[in-house]
């Protein structure tokens, strides 16, 4: 029998749910928040999930977030069954992964039941262990001459991105500086498709990170500021150091974002915008709770809002930097104040400010800049 897990802070919904459910042949686990589902999943994977967003402590997305970077349950179909009218949220749980947003007002038990099974019997529904990635031995050919072709052509790449760099930042606003987007993300583009054959991960990482940001810009010519120019900057400046392979393993095991933000949504979308670049994330809305997860999490990178109260976004980093094994986890701090208006003590200067305005692409390029470029 297929077993659902319902995560829901309403003890009269659990009851009522797991009563039907079970009368109908299901397995059910109940949860009535983000930590207790964590450990439900850690124990045993159901073959669906039904989410209530209105959790304690964490919502239903940020807890969504930190299931998806759990082993075999990065595909686990997801219902999100809530009271919550927040648009914002529910399209955020969307964004996130939910299979289906539904209205605990608008939807009977019975209905309920009937998009439970239909959600099960989808050939998506259950989930396939994740089989560590390995290179065949056919490949090893084409990922040396794929790596030898790369440094081949590395001082041309670099004067390629440069002079299409240029040209962006030199452009007039408006539709010229917009067409010069188009030579930057091509060649993006192409350097992630040919570093994905040479086995490159870091590379790949950063330069889908780059177009996906590159896209956004030309959707929204609007946002193109200042701070967009610089993070393209530094991110050509970086690409020549990954054209090499780092000893060991060609496959890095994925490391983890924590994201820390109290304006509601912000943390969801950053992490979603991580992943969709292909670097897990989790988001949090409060310090506290963050502090607890980076406690018994390997996370090797944090975005912080800088305005942070109680603790503030500095001593929380220092916090963060406490725990064992984190001494030296780097930061991208978000302030929400222009650059004259920030005060960024001097033991945070080590760490990457990001001063308002700025995009949720232009965060995540920082970020896996900061992550690319570690020792």
């Amino acid at each position: 029998m297929k077993k659902v897990l319902i995560i829901d802070d309403d003890q009269f919904i659990l009851k009522v749910y797991q009563k039907k459910f079970e009368t109908e042949g299901l397995v059910v686990e109940v949860a009535a928040d983000g930590p207790s589902a964590l450990a439900a999943l850690r124990t045993s994977v159901p073959a669906l999930m039904l989410l209530d967003l209105m959790l304690p402590g964490m919502n239903g997305v940020e807890l969504l977030g930190h299931i998806r970077t759990l082993p075999a349950c990065a595909e686990i179909p997801v219902i999100v069954f809530s009271h919550s009218f927040d648009e914002k949220l529910i399209e955020a749980a969307r964004a996130a992964g939910a299979i289906q947003c539904l209205n605990k007002n608008s939807v009977s038990p019975n209905r309920l039941l009937e998009i439970v099974r239909a959600a099960l019997a989808a050939p998506s529904a259950a989930p396939q262990p994740m089989a560590p990635a390995a290179l065949p031995p056919s490949s090893q050919g084409s990922r040396d001459e794929a790596r030898a072709l790369l440094a081949r052509d590395a001082a041309g790449i670099e004067t390629r991105l440069n002079t299409q760099l240029q040209a962006f930042a030199g452009s007039a606003v408006g539709s010229q500086r917009v067409a010069t987007l188009l030579p930057l993300r091509t060649s993006f583009e192409r350097l992630a498709r040919d570093a994905d054959l040479a086995s490159l991960p870091r590379l790949v990482l950063l330069s889908r990170a780059i177009v996906l940001m590159l896209e956004d810009l030309h959707e929204h010519p609007d946002e193109i500021t200042s701070i967009s120019f610089r993070t393209l900057a530094r991110a050509v400046e970086v690409v020549p150091t990954l054209f090499l392979a780092r000893p060991g393993p060609d496959a890095e095991p994925p490391t983890l974002t924590l994201i820390t933000h109290t304006q509601r949504g912000v943390a969801p979308l950053l992490a979603e915008a991580l992943r969709q670049a292909g670097q897990p994330a989790v988001a949090f809305r409060e310090a506290q709770a963050a502090l607890s997860f980076i406690e018994e999490n390997p996370v090797e990178l944090l975005v912080v809002e800088l305005d942070l109260a109680q603790p503030g976004g500095g001593d929380f980093v220092r916090r963060c930097q406490s725990v064992p094994g984190r001494a030296h986890v780097p930061a991208v701090l978000l302030s929400n104040q222009p650059p004259a208006g920030t005060a960024v003590p001097n033991f945070l200067l080590a760490h990457q400010v990001l001063n308002y305005p700025f995009t949720a692409g232009e965060v995540v390029v920082s970020a896996i800049l900061r992550l690319v470029k570690r020792a």
